[in-house]
């Protein structure tokens, strides 16, 4: 079965990125799910330092429900910011530089990604994080496995945005 969005409500906007020195991360999802416990566990722990180690005012905005205390502590350590009420899911889409989904657990459809595709956000996941999907590191989306190669992926899409825009349009 293929998997999909509704590209009517996800509209297609793609946008430069504008903040190249603080470039704003979105993470999605219900922290219900181990999946996405995990993920975000990774990215404050271990992807959020090796992001601030290149750029310092880098932020990430967290939009989910069901985050535990001891994450909310984290995700403000980091100068994170957690919205768990949000109506419109496209506008905080809109609002942010790039979709991260350092997804290592596999499970489920990643529709936070579809998502980000059809509204033209630009995506760094992993390997995991694009199994099921039809895409290619690099066409549609960046696969970054490790820190390292999250950090290069952002530099990637900050520092070349004719290649970013073309991989947002695919």
């Amino acid at each position: 079965v293929a998997n999909g969005v509704d590209v009517e409500e996800f509209v297609f906007r793609p946008k430069e990125l504008q903040k190249k020195d603080a470039p704003t991360l979105l993470f999605v999802g219900n922290f219900l799910w181990m999946q996405n416990r995990d993920a975000l566990s990774y990215l404050l722990r271990d992807i959020m330092p090796a992001i601030h180690g290149v750029y310092p005012k880098a932020m990430v905005r967290v939009v989910g429900r069901n985050l535990a205390p001891a994450m909310r502590r984290q995700l403000s350590q980091t100068g994170g910011e957690l919205l768990e009420h949000v109506e419109n899911i496209q506008e905080e889409l809109y609002r942010a530089d790039v979709l991260v989904a350092p997804i290592r657990v596999g499970g489920g459809t990643k529709f936070k990604i579809l998502e980000a595709m059809a509204s033209g956000i630009p995506v760094i996941t992993t390997t995991i994080g694009a199994q099921g999907l039809l895409v290619e590191n690099g066409k549609e989306l960046l696969i970054a496995d490790t820190p390292e190669e999250t950090v290069k992926a952002l530099g990637l899409l900050l520092r070349n945005p004719r290649e970013t825009q073309q991989m947002v349009k695919r």
